[in-house]
């Protein structure tokens, strides 16, 4: 993968800023963290609201190498809390949110095919490789 460019690097930036003024005019901050064991928390306390979060299986630092070399997650949450939710110690509401995860491999299939990229630090058990179906 080749690098960006300076151009391309400020391009970015300008990108990040706009939308960093729109959420602020929505009363809403943009957090980065590369620490997945929080998005892992996260998403296990996750109520059924949040119908299209992610599996925090392929994200949990416990079984999968993710680091912050390869991987952070994005909340978008609520600037400040309501004092009810402060007195009650809850933390701010997330409006949305997403993880990712970069995945260095010369086969993303066989990474598939093997359920490695789900979990590659632990041993299954239940070892069971995906049947893959060209079409």
């Amino acid at each position: 993968m080749s690098r960006l460019t300076d151009e391309e690097i400020l391009e970015v930036q300008k990108f990040i800023d706009r939308a960093k003024a729109q959420f602020a005019e929505r009363q809403l901050v943009v957090e980065v963290d590369t620490d997945l064991s929080n998005w892992v928390n996260y998403a296990r306390r996750a109520t059924k609201d949040h119908k299209g979060l992610q599996s925090p299986i392929t994200h949990d630092p416990r079984a999968s190498n993710v680091h912050p070399g390869n991987s952070f997650w994005v909340a978008i949450r609520e600037k400040s809390r309501p004092l009810w939710a402060a007195l009650m110690r809850r933390e701010r509401l997330v409006a949305g949110c997403a993880a990712h995860r970069v995945v260095e491999t010369d086969n993303i299939i066989e990474e598939i095919r093997t359920q490695r990229i789900y979990s590659d630090k632990v041993p299954r058990l239940d070892f069971k490789p995906v049947k893959i179906v060209a079409t």
